[in-house]
């Protein structure tokens, strides 16, 4: 009776056997064409009591993996997603500039404005040529700030979607942690586990699509996650979770927070234990991507816009500044420099400041020569000898670091520069360096040329304090220091910022006193972040960062709210067309109407050479606005078509990788069927055998009854 028992055993594991194989094979069958899905198969062995065979058992079900694959699509997963995302948004730079062919386009706008110049000077008296004139910086204006404005939130965007791929992550992550313990119990069990494995690989994908990720299989059937550098992110059913609070607003300002991982208390769900930042140790994947677009590549051109921006302004008012308008205006105010009337004026050359009729007929004037006044001589010094001079003609006066010059009465003023001896403080003439008779302005200053040698008083309030860091192109903080303003000279103050950042940069002013900083060979590439400042510079209460324009915000806002100047904006006949006849005595016709000399020169802006800063992966060139802003689009097309390129070639890789793992792991409809013809005859089999025992018993009682 035992052996006919057994028998009916082995003929029933085989039965239990082989319909879990038919199963498998019709799951396999079924998901033929289902993306990533990967095939099953059964192991069988046998089933021992002793040394004695008692049938046949499941000793596992597995999916068919090629772990090599495996990994090989994981990485070649975040390389294509990350190029991806660079692509997509390479390609939307290229279509906020238009085509470099287009008039429309922002270079375009720049030829517009001298297009419209030139116009002007063949009849400078004419409104409507000077409307068209102001017409075509406005339109310059919108444009640059446009596209300005549209790089920014192309950051915001970038921030945006990290914080939402960060939450995907974390989901994947807790998913991953819940299958690891559902699978391990499962595999204690004997159970097959391989449907929660097919999940968990899926979320260990959609993980390796946005940031770089290694996979360790442990021996009771969990995983271990951790990024490509090595921090963990799931260990068995220890948990870590990431963080990242995106910025409500962006703008050139914005300091944006790291992405921090910290262990989850498996009983309260909490964070516990220190963080650690993932930022510096992404490799790949559309995070990686996102952040090279939103610390790098777009900064970096928005500090492009902002130089080219600033160059356009500074050169257009250098000119205007030289020139007059007709009539001559009875005031001329300037911007606040930062300056204060005790400080030495610096000036080199002359200048003659003019006073007029509304005809340009002139009633008085001082050539004031910069390089013959006493050593030691003021800005307030240089105030005095004019008013002196023109005895109540018109009065110059300097407050808060702002300079004016106004006319008694109806009398009108004008600021000429000598020919060959023109003055100059930091390269830049006097009315220009005030900003007295500028045309175009915009959120910051076109230039920071102070003038100040490291000999001049700093005279910032003592007590106030500057808080810099040293950033990577990454935005990783390499370095910070304080700084504690105490009075003394310029070069004790930078002697303080060089010992505060201990070596990793070196702060210096140039001959034109524009306050220069140096990253150490080993930072080569890192820029000064200003965190914080509190320093104040006497009545104008402007900072040290402000005075010098040091971070590179003040570069990127050079193209934020570019417009024509209140005072010409109001009145379009301030436009500085002419140009005052300097050297003229009272009675002197010194203005009039058809004068085109201010035209041309501000026409010839367009052909005038100029240097351009390094930013980004654009080296320091010269050359004139027109060929800077052309170099912006060759290059924004150049990046849009490599970053294409790359797309494509990491794409046709991980699609090259993928069909490998098909052709390893994927359903073959004809073996699968086969299996299904082999397990279907294997259990038809056992039936049989089990209606052998059968009938051996029926034939056995019948015997014996």
């Amino acid at each position: 009776m035992s052996s006919i028992n057994t028998i009916l055993n082995n003929g029933l594991s085989g039965l239990q056997v082989n319909e879990l194989a038919l199963r498998i094979t019709a799951d396999n069958i079924s998901n033929v064409n289902t993306d990533g899905y990967v095939r099953k198969i059964v192991q069988m062995q046998n089933r021992l009591a002793g040394s004695q065979s008692v049938g046949v058992e499941i000793a596992g079900v597995q999916r068919v993996v090629d772990q090599f694959l495996q990994r090989a699509s994981l990485t070649s997963s975040a390389d294509s997603n990350r190029y991806q995302v660079i692509s997509d948004m390479e390609n939307r730079l290229q279509t906020l500039f238009g085509s470099p062919s287009d008039n429309t386009s922002f270079s375009g706008k720049i030829d517009a404005v001298f297009s419209a110049i030139s116009d002007a000077s063949l009849n400078p008296s004419t409104t409507a040529l000077r409307q068209a004139v102001l017409a075509a910086i406005t339109d310059f204006g919108s444009e640059a700030g446009r596209i300005s404005g549209q790089v920014q939130d192309l950051r915001q965007e970038a921030s945006d979607r990290i914080s939402s791929d960060v939450t995907t992550i974390n989901l994947a992550l807790e998913h991953i942690s819940k299958l690891n313990t559902q699978i391990i119990r499962q595999k204690q069990l004997g159970g097959d586990a391989s449907a929660l494995e097919e999940s968990r690989q899926n979320s260990i994908s959609q993980i390796s699509n946005l940031m770089d990720v290694s996979v360790e299989n442990i021996s009771d059937g969990s995983v271990r996650v951790t990024s490509g550098s090595g921090l963990s992110l799931v260990d068995g059913s220890t948990l870590y979770r990431l963080s990242y609070d995106s910025p409500g607003t962006v703008d050139s300002d914005t300091q944006f927070p790291s992405i921090q991982i910290t262990r989850v208390d498996p009983l309260t769900g909490n964070l516990t234990g220190s963080a650690k930042n993932l930022d510096s140790s992404l490799r790949s994947g559309e995070i990686k991507g996102l952040m090279d677009m939103r610390d790098t590549v777009l900064p970096d051109l928005a500090n492009q816009i902002g130089e080219l921006s600033a160059q356009f302004i500074d050169g257009v008012n250098a000119v205007h500044n030289a020139g007059t308008s007709y009539p001559p205006p009875n005031s001329l105010v300037g911007r606040d420099t930062g300056l204060l009337s005790t400080d030495l004026q610096g000036f080199s050359g002359q200048a003659e400041f003019a006073v007029t009729d509304s005809s340009g007929t002139q009633i008085n004037s001082v050539t004031v020569d910069f390089g013959t006044l006493p050593a030691g001589s003021t800005i307030a010094d240089v105030v005095n000898q004019v008013n002196t001079a023109l005895g109540g003609d018109a009065t110059m006066s300097f407050t808060n670091g702002v300079m004016s010059f106004t006319g008694a009465g109806d009398n009108r003023v004008a600021i000429g520069q000598i020919a060959g001896s023109e003055s100059s403080r930091g390269g830049h003439g006097f009315s220009q360096f005030f900003g007295m008779n500028d045309l175009v302005t915009s959120q910051v200053p076109s230039n920071f040329d102070t003038g100040f040698q490291s000999t001049d008083a700093s005279s910032f309030t003592p007590g106030g304090t500057i808080n810099l860091q040293l950033v990577g192109p990454d935005g990783t903080v390499v370095n910070s220091g304080t700084v504690t303003m105490a009075g003394g000279s310029f070069g004790a103050t930078i002697s303080d910022m060089n010992a505060a950042m201990s070596g990793t940069v070196t702060f210096s002013l140039d001959a034109n006193g524009a306050l220069v900083s140096t990253p150490s060979p080993a930072y080569s590439g890192y820029s000064i972040r200003v965190v914080s400042d509190s320093t104040s510079r006497g009545p104008s209460g402007t900072s040290l960062s402000e005075l010098f324009g040091l971070g590179n915000s003040f570069t990127a806002n050079a193209a934020k709210d570019i417009q024509v100047s209140d005072a010409v904006s109001s009145d379009q006949s301030k436009l500085a067309l002419g140009e005052l006849t300097t050297g003229g005595a009272a009675g002197d016709s010194v203005l009039t109407a058809s004068d085109n000399r201010g035209a041309l020169a501000l026409a010839g802006v367009a052909n005038k050479p100029i240097k351009f800063a390094d930013f980004g992966g654009l080296k320091s060139i010269t050359g004139t606005l027109s060929e800077f802003g052309a170099t912006i689009l060759s290059d924004v097309g150049n990046r849009a078509a490599q970053a294409e390129q790359l797309a494509q070639d990491n794409s046709s890789l991980l699609q090259e990788i993928q069909q490998r793992q098909s052709d390893e792991s994927g359903v073959n409809l004809d073996e699968e069927l086969s299996k299904m013809i082999v397990y279907q005859n294997a259990y038809a089999a056992a039936g049989r055998v089990i209606k052998v025992a059968q009938e051996v018993y029926d034939t056995l009682l019948q015997a014996v009854s």
